[in-house]
């Protein structure tokens, strides 16, 4: 296989994965968002325009954050821009991906590419955002049971799983810059519904409640999203897929 092949990929994986975890991040902001009395947008916004490097909006709002974060064309972070730039690679190596994920990919990009915020608002952030997550879960899903696991197939999880890893450590950052704005709030009920936020943003809500219990308690949130072995997007979890891969493709006959 190519390098360029590989390359591209790994990239599409990585594509793709951002789109779904940047649309998490902004629907748990949107909740809480709506679920908060003394909402203030220049604190409660400003840590994911830091986390995300988004410096041209004139003051931080969520039609800001939209605008940059899923509808801009060439910030890097842009939902619409991912989805774009992985429809652009996989088109130069269709032959390397199936079919289903091609016709899927290509689909979803034109769907989004006309779209507004007066758009998303008139559908409604949380049912776009939920679009947005099915479409990146049925690509992987798709490219699990529809390609043969071999390098590209690794590859393209590579970019999956290194994606992830480094997202959750954005998703933390948010969190620590919140409490930085507000340390007041440390210990409050504002701070545990922020946590509780953070693990929906991974969807480990659930899965700390079977783990642990329903009370939130700011240490065992970590362990299960930095060290469970087993759920599926703790760093540990992907470490270990990225190693599994890496191994794969460096003992692979190409």
């Amino acid at each position: 296989m190519l390098s360029r092949i590989a390359e591209g990929l790994f990239e599409t994986g990585r594509d793709v994965e951002r789109a779904e975890n940047v649309v998490r991040i902004l629907e748990v902001q949107h909740k809480m968002h709506l679920a908060r009395q003394a909402w203030n947008p220049s604190r409660d916004w400003m840590p994911i325009f830091e986390a995300f490097g988004v410096e041209d909006a004139d003051e931080p709002s969520e039609e800001a954050l939209y605008a940059v974060l899923v509808l801009a064309d060439t910030h890097p972070y842009s939902v619409r821009g991912r989805i774009a730039s992985a429809r652009e690679r996989a088109r130069a190596f269709r032959d390397h991906i199936s079919e289903e994920m091609w016709e899927h990919l290509n689909r979803s990009h034109l769907r989004l590419a006309p779209l507004r915020f007066a758009d998303i608002h008139n559908v409604g952030r949380s049912e776009f955002n939920r679009l947005i997550e099915v479409f990146c879960d049925a690509f992987h899903g798709l490219a699990d049971d529809t390609m043969i696991h071999g390098p590209e197939w690794h590859f393209l999880r590579l970019g999956k799983y290194v994606e992830r890893a480094e997202m959750l450590c954005r998703i933390l950052d948010v969190k620590r810059k919140t409490l930085e704005l507000a340390p007041e709030e440390k210990g409050r009920p504002i701070d545990f519904h922020q946590w509780q936020g953070l693990l929906r943003s991974v969807s480990a809500y659930e899965p700390y409640r079977r783990v642990y219990d329903a009370r939130i308690v700011p240490s065992q949130v970590l362990d299960l999203v930095l060290n469970h072995p087993d759920f599926p997007r703790s760093y540990r979890f992907c470490l270990a897929r990225i190693e599994e891969s890496l191994r794969s493709v460096t003992t692979e006959a190409w």
